[in-house]
């Protein structure tokens, strides 16, 4: 049910010369009707790996080849795409030999398929169980018609095959060359993005950074609103070219009288599912009213913001909201997460779920009941801290005497657990208003970690990773110190 915040209630490359000829029980699928919205498919590898994606002469049109471009390809982990049902698991021939060898086919629901051939060994997952994106399904090998160590991939929609995406960004795989005169699509090299949820965003009160892939190729950029005064507002993206930010090009710019800065609260997400993160905006009406705009990114500049959410008067009190982002029930599209201030003691996280075009009424996933979580106290983030593909909320608490604990709000997918405390610094060891939040997977192992920029005075900054377990976060590691008279963190805002 609605609740109402005020009342009582997310290699060179090696192309195998053999055929891969896969019998009927593995290219047939079971033919679906009007195929839905593409999902936010991934490569099927773990966060940050480089592979080569590629095909040959008579290998059939669409089908992509694997291979690593570091290391060695055999063995290495295979991960679901997006999260669904396996409904094909086991060995296509028995003649392993022949065919697609050990395999494994997932069914993402209206009309989405993926299938992933030649695997080293039999599964590890079986038909009618249910797998999150980013969960690992096997592993390379080259078991079948195949002369080496590689991943067999397609997507498939309606049944036929398609042209795989990752990450909303086209494969460029789509012809074989074969019968002679057809081009052959040339290889290319991908990141994978498998990381278990989707871009983030930082938001502190009414700081007004971001950070997402505005552009859609795979790099994360840095986003900023900047005000001009007189009611003149505009998104600025400073596009990461991998080794360095071009400079900031206005996306977006409101114009005199129409936009207060003053009365945003601004994170990033993919909340349409397009894999380009998009500009959130939680804007301050007065007299209890709030709403949430979303400014959709093209790839080259921002739409004029949409409202997708109105609180309407005297039901959302803006100053009472700390914003975070993230996809909170594993569709594939970023969420608002709100957490409350009731007053007394008493805070609560609602989520506004993304329907690609607009949110809706935001529910209560957890409430602390009163006398129990200070608002004043908390500083607020997201991630995939376990790893299960859901955003989690993440919450640093403020003691006192120099005593700051991590919580994590595991995400259920409807719901959170009460929060948990995964890191505790003890009495005199970490003052909480000498620290800046920012989330990510620091360690390259599907989980999100927690970077937190630490103030030691003098003008020395210190960056810290507390690394997830999946269960707990390690004890805060130094990654970074500036040295004294280097970096002042009073003129930092992180993201």
């Amino acid at each position: 049910m609605s609740i109402n915040p005020r009342g009582r209630l997310r290699w060179p490359v090696i192309f195998l010369s053999a055929v891969c000829v896969l019998i009927a029980a593995v290219v047939a699928a079971p033919a679906a009707q009007a195929a839905g919205p593409r999902p936010l498919f991934q490569l099927p590898f773990p966060c940050g790996e480089s592979w080569r994606l590629g095909t040959y002469p008579g290998h059939d049109d669409y089908d992509i080849d694997m291979t690593a471009t570091t290391g060695t390809t055999n063995g290495r982990p295979i991960l679901a795409s997006f999260g669904g049902t396996v409904v094909r698991a086991g060995q296509d021939d028995p003649d392993l030999s022949k065919g697609g060898g050990y395999y494994v086919r997932i069914d993402h629901g209206n009309g989405w398929q993926t299938l992933y051939l030649h695997m080293i060994e039999y599964p590890p997952v079986r038909v009618g169980q249910v797998v999150a994106q980013g969960q690992q399904i096997g592993r390379v090998g080259s078991t079948g018609a195949s002369s080496g160590p590689h991943l067999h991939y397609e997507q498939r929609r309606d049944g036929s095959k398609v042209e795989s995406w990752f990450d909303g960004v086209p494969s460029g795989i789509t012809t074989d060359g074969y019968p002679a005169g057809e081009p052959q699509s040339p290889a290319v090299t991908r990141i994978s993005r498998n990381c278990g949820q989707p871009v983030q965003g930082v938001a502190d009160g009414q700081s007004v950074h971001l950070r997402g892939d505005f552009t859609g190729d795979g790099r994360g950029d840095v986003g900023m609103l900047y005000n001009y005064g007189n009611a003149r507002s505009a998104l600025f993206v400073a596009a990461s070219t991998g080794t360095g930010f071009g400079w900031p090009q206005m996306w977006w710019d409101s114009g005199v009288g129409n936009f207060e800065a003053e009365r945003t609260k601004v994170v990033a997400g993919d909340f349409t599912g397009d894999g380009r993160a998009d500009a959130g905006l939680l804007y301050n009406y007065g007299s209890g009213r709030s709403a949430l705009f979303v400014a959709a990114s093209t790839g080259s500049g921002f739409g004029w913001p949409q409202m997708w959410w109105d609180s309407g008067v005297g039901n959302f009190e803006w100053e009472r909201v700390k914003l975070t982002v993230g996809d909170y029930n594993n569709d594939g599209r970023a969420d608002a997460g709100l957490l409350y201030n009731y007053g007394n003691a008493r805070s609560a996280l609602f989520v506004a779920a993304s329907t690609g075009t607009g949110f809706g009424w935001p529910q209560a996933w957890w409430d602390s009941g009163s006398g129990n979580f200070e608002w004043e106290r908390v500083k607020l983030v997201s991630g995939d801290f376990t790893g299960d593909g859901r955003a989690d909320g993440g919450l640093l608490y403020n003691y006192g005497n120099a005593r700051s604990a991590l919580f994590v709000a595991t995400s259920t997918g409807t719901g959170f657990g009460w929060p948990q405390a995964w890191w505790d610094s003890g009495v005199g060891n970490f003052e909480w208003e000498r620290v800046k939040l920012t989330v990510g997977d620091h360690t390259g192992d599907g989980r999100m970690d927690v970077g937190l920029l630490y103030n030691y005075d003098n003008s020395r900054s210190a960056l810290f990773t507390a690394a997830s377990t999946g269960g707990g976060f390690g004890w805060p590691q130094m990654w970074w110190d500036s040295g004294n008279g280097n970096f002042e963190w009073e003129r930092v805002k992180l993201a």
